[in-house]
């Protein structure tokens, strides 16, 4: 029951929710910001490579979110590696790197989903998706990132 109770509490008071709602309602009470961000992401002057490079932003977090998680869940140092396993909260470290992770895999299929839709159905709802993804994907991997300087400050 602890373990179900911690998990609904990061999930719904993570910076990703809170923040991804927060830039998801700004850009809706604010479509302007999207329609000014869309008339340069789907600009009929990008080639086929600008547009690769855009979607790196989720993919770079994704591939980054899990590299740091690995770090951060297995320290080079064998003694570190040992006292960070036996540590009382562990369970909850690990809990936060697979949300970071799978939160970052579902921004970038997000993404795809916003960038499919934008080019197909609504330019401007497909950009307000986007941008929300994007920003999502960015701060999950932000909070990791953290999270690994953190645990540095705690072993050494």
């Amino acid at each position: 029951m602890k373990k179900v109770l911690d998990f609904i509490r990061f999930f719904f008071i993570s910076p990703e929710f809170v923040l991804g709602i927060t830039i998801f309602t700004t850009l809706i009470l604010f479509p302007e910001i999207a329609k000014f961000v869309s008339s340069y992401i789907f600009n009929t002057e990008m080639k086929w490579n600008d547009y690769l490079k855009l979607l790196g932003i989720p993919t770079t977090s994704v591939i980054f979110t899990y590299k740091f998680g690995d770090i951060i869940l297995n320290p080079e140092d064998k003694k570190n590696r040992v006292t960070l396993k036996k540590w009382s909260k562990y369970w909850m470290l690990k809990n936060r790197i697979w949300f970071a992770i799978i939160i970052s895999v579902l921004s970038l299929l997000g993404s795809l989903w916003s960038w499919y839709y934008a080019v197909n159905t609504d330019i401007t709802y497909g950009t307000i998706f986007l941008m929300t993804f994007w920003s999502v994907s960015l701060i999950s991997f932000s909070t990791v990132a953290l999270a690994k300087l953190s645990i540095k400050d705690i072993l050494y």
